[in-house]
């Protein structure tokens, strides 16, 4: 009884959590053991089949679940974060007024590091994903309708073993509720309008409030105008049409670099500079690149244009580095990569080239790397965490994604893929995972899971959020018209 003393200074008297009158609603849940007083503001589930809990909410179970489900550990961590019920395959549901809601839940238990967690309400998934010894806990939040009088949580049937530790349930627009429980932002997603055709290994950027991308599957350039939601397919054709170009946007225009083609006489890797002006609606060449490359990584920085490693001629992945100046339309070679890498997430603070993960097994699917690479453009240097603390490696190995955005302080790895280490995305192979790193603390953390698990992508970020175009659904060679914004 003594480890449980080491909770008391933040259990107080419940406080209820019904506003107004009619149908105004929110209420906050803690999912513990009974015999606990829940933290302030929070009423207790206690893992009991659903009924009237003599708190002013009837709540609970699709039957009882306080065998075995209710858990308390005893770690640094609150007792929010500390105390949970298991699902075990049954659902909890909480009466409600019909309506729209905002539903928040958390889920983690430090003892089943690496298990994946997934928690629906009322048929939308809040969150998918692993946590690991260094992020413990997942959690999220989504926007459900509820027309039965009752709004519905479940674990996932590929993530039966999940816990719900605590949870907010909030009728929208009719109260002035304070903030959802505290924990790291997770953020949220939601689906923009299809792409007009399948598209995978993506590349693009924004010019004129207008994101335009190419990509596998297709030969065409295809714009988004954010303000209407819409997508535009009038657009020159690029000359030539390859497998894993990279861009960047510099001065209104789109460079695209390099790529892979399969032809009858073999594999051809290009060294190919192309570029859009979508005032001319022309596409025109630039100098070619020192090496021929493909999935390379690229950054802008100071008006020019970084570009390492990628899958060279032979099938091989390099470790060249060299940066083009578009005014000169020169190129200049520069310190080769520490590792061999290609189809790393890659993103700039301004100074720094960042690549995240990545591989070295020539233009196919692999596990991947952890390692975190960052190029110095003032000392003119590379470091690797493979050798340094400098930096921290990301916390699931993986490649198959060509950006890293930085947004508001942080970089953002989003998806990605694998070959035989499925253990933490199913046997499609993709990665749903979103990391977050923070250059200044070198600390990572894990937000809301991308809702399409999708790699050959580039994620671009644009007026405070990050949007996400195509990509493949499955390893290897595949297509979608998937789009999703995240909005952190």
């Amino acid at each position: 009884m003594r480890e449980v003393a080491l909770y008391r200074p933040e259990l107080e008297a419940l406080e209820s959590r019904r506003f107004l009158a009619g149908e105004t609603f929110a209420v906050n849940i803690n999912f513990q053991p009974s015999g606990y007083s829940p933290p302030s503001g929070y009423v207790a589930d206690t893992g009991a089949a659903f009924g009237d809990r003599g708190n002013g909410y009837s709540y609970g179970w699709s039957s009882d679940n306080t065998t075995e489900a209710p858990k308390l550990r005893h770690t640094r961590f609150t007792f929010r974060y500390d105390s949970m019920v298991y699902a075990f395959g049954k659902t909890w549901e909480i009466a409600v007024p019909n309506g729209k809601y905002r539903v928040w839940v958390v889920s983690g238990d430090y003892v089943t590091a690496g298990r994946r967690y997934a928690v629906c309400a009322e048929g939308a998934t809040i969150y998918r994903g692993s946590v690991s010894d260094r992020i413990p806990y997942i959690g999220g939040q989504v926007d459900v309708q509820v027309t039965d009088g009752r709004l519905t949580l479940w674990a996932r049937s590929d993530a039966p073993l999940t816990p719900f530790n605590f949870a907010r349930v909030e009728k929208i627009g009719e109260i002035d509720s304070p903030d959802p429980p505290s924990t790291p932002s997770v953020g949220r997603w939601a689906t923009l309008a299809s792409l007009p055709v399948a598209l995978g290994e993506v590349s693009g950027g924004v010019i004129n409030n207008r994101l335009f991308i190419v990509g596998d599957g297709d030969s065409r350039t295809f714009s988004y105008d954010f303000a209407t939601n819409t997508w535009s397919t009038g657009h020159a054709t690029r000359p030539v049409r390859a497998k894993d170009q990279v861009a960047e946007v510099v001065d209104g225009k789109l460079y695209l670099f390099g790529g892979v083609r399969y032809l009858s006489s073999g594999q051809q890797v290009l060294n190919t500079t192309q570029i859009y002006d979508p005032s001319t609606n022309r596409w025109t060449y630039g100098a070619s690149i020192p090496f021929a490359a493909a999935a390379s990584q690229t950054a802008v920085i100071g008006g020019k244009i970084y570009l390492a490693g990628g899958v060279t001629t032979g099938n091989i992945t390099t470790n060249r580095f060299a940066v083009y100046d578009p005014i000169t339309n020169q190129w200049t070679n520069l310190p080769d990569i520490p590792h061999r890498t290609d189809s790393g997430a890659t993103g700039t603070d301004g100074r720094r080239m960042f690549i995240f993960g990545g591989r070295d097994v020539g233009d196919r699917p692999g596990n991947g790397y952890a390692q975190t690479l960052v190029y110095d453009t003032q000392t003119n240097t590379w470091t690797s965490s493979r050798t340094s603390s400098t930096y921290a490696p990301l916390p699931q190995r993986r490649a198959g994604v060509s950006k890293a955005p930085f947004l508001n302080g942080e970089f953002y790895v989003i998806g990605g893929e694998t070959d035989s280490d499925l253990s933490q995305t199913g046997s499609d192979g993709v990665y749903d995972r979103v990391d977050v790193y923070n250059p200044l603390t070198n600390t990572w953390r894990q937000v809301a899971p991308i809702p399409t698990d999708r790699h050959g992508i580039a994620p671009v970020a644009y007026n405070g959020k990050i949007y996400v175009a195509g990509g493949g659904v499955v390893q290897g060679k595949s297509e979608s018209r998937v789009f999703e914004v995240f909005t952190p």
